[in-house]
């Protein structure tokens, strides 16, 4: 897995970018698997499924998304608040 973060003609480097999580198939062609907006930070959650890491996606709000591997992409599985309320309205 590959994680990327680079500026893009939409939101340029001064908001820091786009962050794609990319994978290498079995023919060896890199795969978009997740794509997201400045802001957010993309990290382990401390489990897996199917043996690849769950990630967390965490954003100014205060919630954050948790995806697991399903055999063939990620999915969104769950939010996590990491702030008071951070999900009250998700």
């Amino acid at each position: 897995m590959l994680l990327f973060l680079a500026s893009s003609p939409c939101f340029g480097p001064a908001r820091g970018g786009n962050v794609a999580l990319f994978m290498q198939n079995a023919g060896g062609a890199w795969v978009d698997l997740l794509g997201f907006l400045p802001g957010v930070e993309v990290l382990p959650t401390g489990g897996e499924h199917l043996g690849y890491a769950d990630l967390g996606v965490a954003n100014p709000g205060g919630c954050m998304a948790v995806y697991h591997w399903n055999g063939s992409a990620y999915v969104h599985a769950a939010n996590r608040a990491i702030e008071p309320g951070g999900c009250q309205f998700r």
